[in-house]
């Protein structure tokens, strides 16, 4: 059994048609009857052969649909739209690589794209989204880099209070799975680092972070010294990060930057909760 042609736009009606933008499609003889001697399988198969599951896909009409799957029509059909409705809905989440988007945005997003029919649910976007483990593109990591060199993070400062001291606060809502600032201070090995926490009092223990590199050796950020040496002048904003391990927002990310040849760790804090 097989496609035998397409023809042209019909004007005809009926009731699963997407718009004047279907197409009609014509079959030769013995294609109904050859497709009702086929289990749901191979149905299946065939009726994907036919017609390809897409994004912009138009919903397919019914007779064309039995020529193809008879018996099986709307068990194939409805695998087709699952489908796509699959497709569009990542599709939609691609585009919003790194930031949680609001129902809102999702919402104008979708309209967006004018599905008349099959259309995403924004709760189904939402439900499935997660930051993309792609989203490390040579723009982003450069925007990284500087704000790691400058210092100057976006949305937060560092106050004063008379109980806990410097603490840093924020001025806007950071999105899971957005860059909040980076752990700033000298990289150190783990040998080096574990012999400044013996010789350091219990309550600056907490400025120094132990970590493990892309080959598993535990080093460690010393943010204890101050200032560091690249910023003389600076109380970088990761130190002041009041850490809790029963309410945390945030958790410590390992990215590795380059520039002119030369690799190093730096350790960012990745927003885990929508506050």
């Amino acid at each position: 059994m097989k496609l035998i042609s397409k023809v042209a736009m019909s004007s005809e009606s009926d009731s699963e048609t997407a718009g004047p933008s279907s197409a009609s499609t014509s079959y030769g003889r013995g294609t109904l009857s050859s497709s009702q001697k086929l289990d749901e399988a191979q149905a299946l198969n065939v009726f994907y052969q036919n017609f390809p599951v897409t994004i912009d896909g138009q919903s397919i009409k019914k007779k064309d649909r039995l020529l193809i799957a008879g018996r099986h029509e709307r068990y194939c059909y409805d695998k087709w739209r699952n489908q796509q409705k699959k497709m569009r809905r990542n599709y939609v989440i691609a585009h919003f690589p790194r930031k949680e988007p609001t129902a809102r945005k999702v919402e104008i997003y979708i309209k967006r794209q004018n599905w008349e029919k099959n259309k995403v649910k924004v709760e189904d976007v939402l439900r499935y989204w997660q930051p993309s483990s792609n989203t490390d593109t040579k723009k982003d990591i450069n925007a990284i880099m500087k704000l790691v060199k400058s210092q100057k993070w976006k949305g937060l400062y560092i106050s004063s209070d008379p109980v806990k001291g410097r603490k840093v606060m924020t001025t806007q809502k950071f999105a899971k799975g957005e860059v909040v600032c980076d752990y700033h201070g000298l990289p150190l090995s783990g040998k080096q680092g574990k012999e400044l926490l013996a010789a350091t009092d219990e309550d600056e223990m907490g400025y120094l972070y132990f970590y493990k590199d892309v080959s598993g050796k535990t080093c460690c950020i010393d943010a204890k010294t101050v200032p560091c040496p690249c910023h003389p002048e600076k109380d970088t904003i990761g130190r002041r990060i009041n850490h809790s391990r029963k309410r945390s927002n945030i958790k410590g990310q390992l990215q590795q930057l380059e520039e002119d040849g030369n690799v190093w760790n730096v350790i960012l804090f990745i927003e885990i909760t929508n506050n």
